[in-house]
């Protein structure tokens, strides 16, 4: 999961590529098994949520409503600081 974060976040935004990681990663995270790697990654996934078109927003916005479920990643994704 962790090498899928790295090419979602390093790949070309809108990419075909960079959907199908999130979409991977959402799928993953439908269980909070994997959840817990994301953790670390959730500033930049808010970025890509501001920068994206409109697939790659709803797609982070699919992967972030999994990561809300679980309360052990609330911390997490409440403290995430993004410059805007």
């Amino acid at each position: 999961m962790n090498q899928v974060c790295k090419d979602v976040l390093s790949g070309p935004l809108d990419s075909a590529v960079q959907l199908a990681g999130l979409r991977l990663l959402t799928n993953m995270t439908v269980t909070d098994d994997h959840q817990h790697v994301l953790s670390c990654y959730v500033p930049d996934l808010l970025r890509v949520l501001l920068a994206g078109n409109a697939q790659t927003k709803v797609q982070v916005l699919k992967l972030l409503v999994n990561l809300s479920e679980n309360p052990a990643m609330a911390e997490g994704l409440l403290g995430a600081q993004v410059n805007s």
